[in-house]
């Protein structure tokens, strides 16, 4: 419960951090407080008040220049111009086209509306907030005298080409057409990433060769080889995939001295703080008094705290406020329930109106059946021919089925789904929960037959739209209809049902304004006695803000143009995080002991001894012990390639056990687990498959309407296309010379002609890499370290691995921790995207690792929205994001906003309070680990293992102890009765156990698996609207003018796109899919708990200790169909066929209806085939779990049966209040 409590009046975290270093403190007051304080202190706090020190750290040429946000393009442009112009900054700022150039200072702003220019005519008016305001700021012009550019050359810089806002990409293209030079800024990290690929191989296609900047080379690891090694190896793989350049430097804007040779080769191609000692004094003696102030506070508070159980309930509510609308709601309550019969009747027609209101009975493909189906009414309707009048009537007869199967889908998912959700949580808000109820509202539907389309209809009604859109409407009334019709049957059982609920509410409601009653005297004398010691708490406060005196301190800084120096060799200053978590915490301030659980729940299962009531209890004590002192912990690693993620494994487990490399490897699963030192750096591999390699290349080749089936089809296809290539073009030669039409007509049409080169280039790898390998395919391996990191070295073999298992003896495994790390988040696999959900879900804990330059792409925004939809099944928040080389943090106040950044971005993807963490895995892997954050992160990451891995398993033994304790103390008050008493006490719990055993004989399992059947049925309708929901948001990432070259074939172009979107469209069904699976595991384990609660609720609570069940686990659900591929040859598309009328006459409009319309029955599909799956694999389960629970229960009430009637008594009462008082003490 919130009381007035001294933390009000203290100062918070971030307020003392500013109250120290911002004022200096007179002597008289705070000593003044320190006489006060005396009495609250001893001789020890006094004298390390006196000892404490604080310590104190203070006709031109135009050139433009683009890249991905996190590639330091800022940074390089104002390094070029000689003045800090644009921000820098790791969140992402430039969000409009900025223009420099020498001249006469001057700034003008030209904006995204319809207003006119806005000229300054000096610098004085600059300010950075412009590049955050891509919406009210198109572009900014500046001319500068002093800048260091040359005259007559312009500089560009566009928004960021990685950006996930539209107008951003578009600002970033619209500029290269004019530019002489485009110089292209790349990450040293994230040179071959998926972003610069896709862009330089366009800038390529428009026949832009961009100059390559390698920006951050400070970067660079001696230990992963030489720079000029590195660029052999960009330069041999830029060449393979046929990416153009006209030359690349490797340069550090931030620190150019490191690079002086690549700048000047460049420049040629383009043309602190102190406090005076005694304010340092006073502020320690000020903060001092504080502390010592803090503690004694909170110590005075907790004594005033009410008795044990008396706070313990007080703790259900959030104020005293509450605590008083409690007894009143009550009151109320008690009022309410008289009229509840009146009240539910009309909650359940509301709900009902309300049911149709959101529904969607008649949307458009649905009015054009009734359109259809209306025209075929009227009398001049014929269809010609011979057999005519036979062909009208099954042309009638087929449109009327059509509008029934459209209605009947529509009100099964709209209105029977629907309106049985709502019906149950109204009834169940009633307590009105009974199984024939139950049966009856799941029954419910409405049968869409002849007669209700003719009640529909209107006699005479000329055939128009506006008729079409009334009897829409009239067949919405009358299936309302149905469905009021069988609820005012279902009236009488639900208020028969209700009046006996009211009589249990009205008891209920009396016990419950007692308790408040009570509670709420004990909590007002509460309140007196907080509001008392918050008063004195004031004064002391006080006391400092009377000694608080005004103080800045004064900083010192160089500015001026930076001037490029010619040598250099001094590195790079690195930010030192952990100040970060001195500022906020780290942790709990210490690590906890592992090996005490274990030890507390056996000791509490040998006190039980002797008690056969107990053993049930004592065996299941015994059991979480046993798991506790066997933990294994899973934890799966995500994040993008450039994340730093590898490092970030090799930084938790102590050493470089993983090879760590610039350039992008192929993506498989590594498992580091926990071995014995002997095994330290085995490693075990399993290489792929042919139908695995074969499942990888179908995937790129899916743009193409293709599939094989082994290495020897794609080899013969291959084969195939070169002898048709090489008479194609014999044809084109000789046509040229005959122009022969009828020979275009027959022309063949590459298989492979929607795929781009680095496709292309990537399937041929494949093949090489299996004709190498071919030996390995399927195997297991066994190889030592060494030989493991030269595997991965080797692109081609590396390509073959499949996963890899790596033993680890350190401080992070042997804790019982492996670590899963996943392939990156931009993977185009189908299987990479399955495994990564299966991790997701078995983790025990998931760490999500981000580039501090730049957090997150567009595959990172679909992977954490996906991650955030399951985050509300998660029974804990396992969670935990890493900002990954946070040592790139210029300062404390930087780190702070880019943390902020970081949480409102994942926020807005779902996931709510998300903890993130700053470390540089960088720092931890060399030499400077204790400035890394990496411990700080480990120490908060061990303590959520112990309070949340173990302290969950636990929490349930002591709650066991609890129930213990209670079964001991009603065998004390038993045994205090007369012999009489003891008897009819006695026949009660026989009696009670009789009914509990009738219960379980009469419960309707079948209900529960109709109930399960139901619950998926909802599921999967819920999967469709969400992925064609995104569909429109996935259109527009395919379907907009920057992603189509008017150089290339439209028509090409066009089939690429759309393959490319339905390929993702069915990848979201994947995903949902998986998801999908997943919410059924929970929805399973949730009603097996409530199952259990309810026969829980007819055993005496002190015979409970003998009825133990532990939650079930059920096997995942894996999807397996594929994307339609039967379905990708669309006939509309002959209706599009130029880039000017597609996108500058909307026909972009009725093609994103018309290809939505064409997906939605091959989605129908496979979501029918999915649930025939689903419904196979989890019924199965669900029936065993059944039959286990009903066999267990059925069995701890033959025990407890047996117990009570024949057991002979072994121990005295006086060891029972022995037992008893002993587990009350130490486990309570």
């Amino acid at each position: 419960m919130k009381m007035p409590s001294v933390q009000d009046v203290l100062l918070s975290r971030e307020e003392r951090d500013e109250f120290w270093t911002r004022r200096k403190f007179k002597k008289e007051p705070l000593l003044d407080l320190k006489a006060r304080l005396s009495e609250w202190a001893d001789e020890d706090t006094q004298e390390v008040l006196e000892g404490i020190e604080k310590k104190w750290h203070a006709g031109r040429k135009t050139i433009l220049c683009c890249g991905v946000f996190s590639a330091g393009k800022s940074t390089f442009i104002n390094r070029l111009i000689g003045e800090d112009h644009l921000p820098s900054h790791p969140i992402p700022t430039s969000a409009n086209v900025v223009h420099f150039q020498k001249g006469r200072p001057g700034i003008t702003l030209v904006h995204e509306d319809s207003r006119p220019d806005t000229v300054f005519p000096d610098l004085d008016a600059w300010d950075a907030d412009w590049f955050q305001q891509g919406g009210a700021v198109k572009e900014v012009y500046l001319q500068d005298a002093e800048t260091k550019l040359p005259d007559g050359v312009e500089l560009i810089d566009t928004p960021g080409i990685d950006s996930t806002v539209e107008t951003h990409q578009l600002a970033a293209e619209s500029r290269l057409p004019e530019a002489d030079t485009v110089c292209y800024v790349m990450d040293y990290q994230q040179v071959e990433s998926e972003e610069n690929i896709a862009f330089l191989s366009k800038l390529n296609q428009m026949d832009i060769r961009p100059v390559l900047i390698v920006n951050q080379a400070d970067k660079h690891n001696p230990e992963q080889g030489t720079i000029d090694a590195f660029r052999e190896r960009m330069e041999a793989s830029f060449q393979k995939r046929g990416i153009r350049y006209n030359d690349v430097y490797f340069i550090s804007s931030r620190f150019p001295e490191q690079t002086p040779e690549q700048w000047g080769k460049l420049m040629d191609y383009l043309f602190s703080a102190s406090v005076p000692h005694d304010i340092q004094v006073s502020q320690t003696a000020a903060k001092s008094l504080y502390r010592m102030m803090a503690e004694a506070a909170g110590q005075k508070e907790k004594q005033q705290h009410p008795p044990k159980d008396i706070h313990r309930a007080l703790e259900q509510y959030a104020s005293l406020k509450d605590l008083q609308e409690e007894k009143l709601q009550a009151v109320q309550k008690q009022e309410e329930m008289e009229e509840w019969q009146d009240t539910l009747e009309k909650r359940i027609f509301a709900t009902v109106d309300l049911v149709f209101t959101n529904a969607k009975l008649t949307p458009y493909h649905t009015r054009n059946a009734a359109r259809d189906y209306l025209e075929s009414r009227q009398t001049a309707y014929r269809i010609k021919g011979l057999f005519g009048k036979n062909k009208t009537r099954r042309s009638r007869e087929e449109r009327l089925e059509a509008l029934k199967s459209s209605l009947t889908e529509n009100a099964r998912n709209y209105i029977d789904i629907p309106l049985r959700e709502q019906m149950t949580n109204l009834l169940a808000s009633y307590r009105v929960e009974d199984q024939n109820l139950q049966r009856r509202l799941l029954d419910m539907t409405c049968t869409i037959d002849d007669e209700l389309i003719s009640r529909s209809e209107r006699t005479g009604a000329a055939f128009t739209q506006g008729y079409v859109l009334s009897f829409s409407r009239w067949l919405t009334e009358e299936i309302k209809r149905v469905y009021k019709q069988q609820l005012i049957q279902l009236l009488p059982k639900i208020k028969t049902l209700l009046a006996a609920e009211q009589k249990k509410e009205a008891v209920r409601l009396e016990n419950r304004r007692i308790r408040a009653a009570e509670l709420l005297e004990e909590a007002e004398a509460w309140q007196a006695r907080q509001e008392q010691w918050v008063k004195t708490a004031e004064e002391w406060m006080n006391a400092f803000w009377e000694a608080a005196e005004p103080f800045e301190p004064v900083h010192t800084s160089v500015s001026g143009a930076y001037e490029i120096k010619a040598a250099g060799t001094q590195k790079p200053l690195t930010f030192p995080i952990q100040e970060w978590y001195e500022r906020h915490g780290s942790g709990t301030g210490t690590r906890p002991a592992r090996g005490k659980a274990p030890h507390e729940l056996r000791e509490a299962a040998g006190m039980m001894k002797g008690f056969r009531v107990l053993d049930a209890a004592a065996a299941s004590l015994n059991s979480k012990a046993e798991r506790l002192e066997q933990a294994a912990y899973r934890v799966a690693l995500f994040g993008a390639f450039s994340s730093g993620k590898t490092t970030f494994a090799n930084a938790l487990i102590g050493e470089p056990l993983l090879p760590v490399s610039s350039h992008p490897t192929t993506a498989f699963v590594t498992t580091i687990r926990p071995a014995a030192p002997a095994s330290h750096g085995t490693v075990s591999v399993v290489y792929k498959t042919e139908e695995r390699v074969i499942e990888e290349m179908n995937e790129l080749l899916f743009q193409t309407n293709t599939a094989v089936g082994s290495m020897d089809e794609w080899a013969a296809l291959k084969e195939e296309r070169r002898k048709k290539l090489a008479e194609q073009k014999k044809k084109q030669e000789k046509q040229k010379e005959e122009d022969n039409k009828e020979s275009r007509k027959e022309e063949w049409i590459d298989p492979l002609l929607l795929l781009d080169a680095e496709e292309k280039n990537r399937l041929d790898e494949y093949e090489a890499s299996f004709r190498n390998y071919e030996d390995q395919q399927g195997t297991r391996v066994e190889m030592k370290l060494e030989a493991f990191q030269q595997l991965t070295g080797n692109a081609e073999e590396a390509m073959m691995i499949d996963r890899a298992d790596v033993d680890a003896a350190g401080a992070f495994t042997d804790k019982g921790y492996t670590l899963t790390d996943t392939p990156g988040v931009h993977s185009i696999y189908k299987r990479h995207t399955l495994l990564a959900f299966e991790e997701m879900k078995k983790a025990d804990a998931i760490f999500f690792a981000t580039y501090y330059n730049h957090a997150f792409s567009r595959a990172d925004v679909m992977f954490l929205t996906q991650l955030g939809r399951l985050t509300q099944y998660f029974s804990y928040n396992k969670i935990f994001f890493l900002v990954n080389a946070a040592d790139l943090a210029e300062d404390t106040e930087e780190l702070e906003s880019v943390i902020r950044y970081v949480k409102r971005e994942l926020e807005s993807f779902g996931l709510e309070d998300p903890p993130v963490y700053p470390v540089s895995s960088l720092q931890a892997g060399g030499g400077s680990r204790p400035v890394s954050g990496m411990d700080d992160f480990m120490e908060a990451f061990e303590h959520f293992s112990y309070e949340q891995l173990q302290g969950i398993v636990l929490e349930e033994g002591r709650g066991e102890i609890r129930q213990a304790v209670r079964t001991l103390e009603d065998m004390m008050e038993t045994a205090a009765l007369d012999a009489s008493r003891q008897q009819e006490k006695k026949q009660q719990r026989l009696n009670a156990l009789e009914e509990a055993e009738h219960q379980l004989q009469a419960y309707s399992f079948a209900l529960e698996l109709d109930m399960m059947h139901r619950e998926m049925e909802e599921l999967l309708f819920y999967v469709k609207q969400r992925v064609f929901y995104r569909y429109y948001d996935l259109f527009k990432d395919y379907f907009t003018p920057y992603a189509f070259q008017k150089e290339r074939s439209f028509a090409e172009q066009m089939k690429r796109q759309t393959n490319s979107l339905v390929q993702e469209v069915f990848l979201e069904f994947d995903k949902e899919l998986q998801a999908t699976g997943y919410r059924m595991e929970q929805y399973m384990k949730e009603r097996s708990w409530r199952i259990a609660e309810t026969f829980s609720g007819q055993i005496p609570e002190s015979m409970l200790s003998a009825f133990h069940w532990e939650l079930p686990q059920f096997d995942s659900f894996s999807s397996n169909e594929q994307p339609p591929l039967d379905r990708m040859t669309f006939s509309f598309f002959s209706s599009y066929t130029s880039y000017s009328a597609f996108f500058m006459d909307q026909q972009i409009k009725p093609f994103k209806d018309e290809l939505e319309e064409e997906l939605r029955p091959p989605a129908d599909e496979l979501l029918e085939k999915e649930w025939g799956q689903m419904r196979d694999h989890f019924t199965g389960q669900w029936e065993r779990w059944w039959a286990d629970f009903a066999e267990s229960w059925k069995h701890n009430i033959e025990s407890s049966r047996r117990i009570e009637e024949g057991a002979e008594i072994t121990y005295t009462m006086e060891d029972v209040e022995q037992v008893k008082n002993l587990l009350q003490s130490r486990f309570e």
